[in-house]
């Protein structure tokens, strides 16, 4: 088959990926397998062409209601109450500065993480303690008192729902007293904790598009906007692009690439390039939250100190958990990642890693407003980090990742030893290929987007701070 041909198979954009697809593999059960096997067409080229036939709103659920938005006037410690109370991984932040009728590109500032703003206010509160001790000081001993009974009291009783316990614990009280939290302005920080520029994509720009801009720009998410309400409508994150990716199952390119086994992909992904970044199961949780704020990364694998075996990771979410238990956030400086790990785990009754059968649900549920919602998603228990063999398949680690809603893979020996990370990104990579020639498709909002933000597809961002 030649690109001619598969353009011609894939050309109704009214037709979903699954339909594209049949239709693709019908006309090579139809045609010549000898022609099939001595076809020129390399697979990240015929994929290319495959994925910029598929337009977003061709896909479930990318049509949305608006989503939660924060303002770059907002304070740290407002920023983080409305995406606590609100049950959200992160939000788009928007220069309120700027006329309302400022194009799009230069509105949104990027969409900022929750997770990375508490690990900020975290480290924050440490330089003020220890600075008060220096000083021969303490924080107000009253304060204290008077937040450790409100954390008693909201830990006995959950009146008013899980915000409600926020509003009084001890990490918001104290950070409330911190100028360094309470008087910064989100605007002025937010490149300490974004995923990314805000580099969005319309209903009718194409899968190619959100591929390229994902394994390009270091970002965890892709916003889909209304160009003509001018809002944001959703989200298509890491974990959604990969379900979409897992969708092509099937076709000869994809199977191509996706049946390799993590060996062959070894120098691509960079399996033992590099020391992986690990904490010990006897360090202290603080420990473990300054390492993933110091090396900007949402993850950090647990390993035991003298056998160096894979025991669990602690991820940025797992700060929900010092949140809705203000005793464990008293305890950061002496409670050990292990027993964090084994309070989590009572706490977490998920079972989202007890097979290893993949998640077969509609794909329009992790393409919307709630894709970054924290109170619709189930995560495994830290104790259950996703692991993978040198020996797996590239299509097996995928299917692991989406199915416990992970963004990496700790690649381990058969002593349980790490000896690599796979990253959702470092997947992408594998089925998103440089660009020679702009997709057909090519959408002008597309493009200004990203000459307004100085980008470009060709060149990443490789030095921007940007979670990993």
């Amino acid at each position: 088959m030649d690109i001619k041909t598969l353009e011609e198979l894939v050309a109704d954009g009214d037709s979903s990926l699954e339909n594209k697809k049949e239709a693709v593999i019908h006309s090579i059960e139809a045609g010549s397998r000898t022609d099939t096997e001595n076809s020129s067409l390399e697979p990240t080229e015929a994929l290319k062409v495959f994925f910029d036939r598929v337009p977003l709103f061709s896909i479930p659920g990318i049509d949305n209601d608006r989503v939660v938005e924060l303002e770059a006037s907002d304070t740290m410690v407002s920023a983080i109450t409305c995406l606590y109370k609100n049950k959200l991984l992160g939000a788009p932040v928007r220069d309120d500065r700027l006329p309302v009728n400022s194009p799009l590109a230069d509105k949104y500032i990027g969409l900022v993480d929750f997770s990375g703003m508490v690990l900020w206010a975290l480290q924050e509160l440490e330089v003020e303690e220890r600075q008060a001790e220096v000083a021969g000081l303490v924080i107000t001993q009253r304060t204290k008192t008077a937040s450790q009974a409100k954390d008693k009291e909201y830990s006995e009783k959950d009146e008013g729902g899980m915000g409600a316990k926020f509003v009084q614990s001890g990490f918001l009280d104290l950070i409330q007293q911190l100028d360094a939290v309470k008087s910064a302005k989100l605007g002025t920080l937010a490149q300490s904790f974004r995923w990314g520029p805000f580099l969005p994509v319309k209903h009718d720009d194409t899968l190619l598009h959100v591929l390229l801009l994902l394994s390009r720009h270091r970002l965890k998410a892709v916003p889909v906007i209304d160009s003509q309400d001018r809002l944001v409508r959703g989200f298509v994150t890491q974990n959604a692009a990969v379900q979409l990716l897992l969708q092509c199952s099937g076709l000869t390119w994809f199977d191509t690439i996706a049946n390799k086994p993590l060996t062959e992909l070894r120098a691509q992904l960079g399996l033992g390039a590099s020391e992986v970044v690990c904490v010990n199961h006897d360090d202290v949780i603080l420990d473990a939250m300054t390492t993933m704020w110091k090396f900007r990364i949402s993850s950090v694998p647990v390993v035991e100190r003298e056998s160096r075996r894979l025991i669990g990771n602690v991820r940025g979410t797992d700060v929900l958990l010092m949140i809705e238990k203000p005793e464990l956030f008293h305890q950061r400086r002496t409670l050990t990642v292990e027993k964090y790990m084994e309070v989590e785990a009572e706490w977490n009754q998920s079972d989202v890693l007890s097979n290893d059968v993949p998640l077969q649900e509609e794909i329009g549920a992790s393409i919307c407003a709630g894709t970054l919602s924290l109170g619709t998603i189930a995560l495994p228990r830290m104790l259950d980090p996703v692991k993978s063999k040198a020996g797996d398949t590239l299509k097996q680690t995928m299917e692991k990742l989406v199915h416990a809603r992970s963004d990496r893979s700790f690649v381990v020996d058969d002593k349980l030893c790490i000896v690599g990370v796979i990253t959702l990104r470092d997947i992408i990579n594998q089925f998103a290929p440089p660009l020679v020639e702009p997709p057909t498709q090519w959408s002008g909002f597309f493009e200004s987007a990203l000459q307004l933000t100085g980008s470009s597809l060709e060149s990443p961002e490789e030095s921007t701070p940007y979670w990993s």
